[in-house]
């Protein structure tokens, strides 16, 4: 059950992250849905390899992580490429997915810390 929560927790943050990105971006307002599209695409097999890596071979989770997010962001680049006529579509997605990768990676952080201190705290 904590691996549907988790994916279906990473897809909603990722693709409020880059609906935000894409607003900021100035994307024109008819391709949030391809936004949107891309991410329900990628986000779930990137998670779900993530999961089994760190569940699998946790010495190799920070190539694999390298690995999934670059597949990510080319596949979601060619994506935007083919399916729109946004301007620098890779540099969209490379910047759109480190923005959210790096927001996950904090906030993630702190949702650790905070539990940790939930459960040691009297």
């Amino acid at each position: 059950m904590w691996v549907i929560k988790s994916l279906a927790l990473s897809l909603c943050l990722t693709i409020l992250l880059e609906f935000l990105f894409a607003f900021l971006w100035r994307i024109d307002k008819r391709y949030f849905r391809l936004v949107v599209a891309v991410n329900l695409l990628t986000n779930p097999i990137v998670v779900g390899c993530h999961i089994l890596t760190r569940l699998y071979f946790p010495f190799a989770l920070t190539y694999v992580t390298i690995v999934l997010e670059l597949l990510a962001i080319v596949t979601e680049g060619i994506i935007y490429k083919m399916r729109s006529d946004m301007k620098l579509p890779m540099l969209f997605a490379v910047c759109a997915n480190v923005f959210s990768y790096s927001v996950g990676v904090i906030l993630g952080y702190f949702i650790s810390y905070s539990q940790v201190f939930k459960f040691t705290s009297f």
